[in-house]
C-alpha cells in the first residue's frame, strides 16, 4: 500500500509536511466560519490539545455534549472545506 512504500511507519511526528501545514492554516480559517460552540469545542480539542473531560469541566458541560460538538464541528468544517475553491 501507498503508506508502507513512503515509510509512514518511521515519520518523525516533529517534521511537518508543507502542505499539512497548509491544510491547517485553511482549517483555522474554516472554524472562523463556524458557531462559537462549535469552534471553542474543536479549538480546545485540536489546539490547545484537552481531552473531552478536561473541556466538559472547563465549559461545565458533560463530556458527551462536548464530544457531539466536536464531531458535528468537524462534520460542518468539512461541507465548509469542500464548498471552499481550492487556492495555491
Amino acid at each position: 500500500s501507498m503508506m508502507e512504500d513512503d515509510g509512514f511507519e518511521a515519520a518523525d511526528e516533529t517534521v511537518k509536511d508543507p502542505h499539512e501545514i497548509g491544510d491547517a492554516r485553511t482549517a483555522m480559517k474554516m472554524l472562523d466560519g463556524l458557531d462559537e460552540i462549535y469552534r471553542i469545542a474543536i479549538t480546545m480539542r485540536f489546539v490547545d490539545g484537552l481531552s473531552p473531560k478536561e473541556i466538559a469541566r472547563t465549559l461545565k458541560v458533560s463530556e458527551n455534549v462536548v464530544s457531539v460538538r466536536i464531531y458535528r464541528g468537524i462534520e460542518r468544517l468539512k461541507l465548509l472545506t469542500e464548498q471552499s475553491p481550492g487556492r495555491g
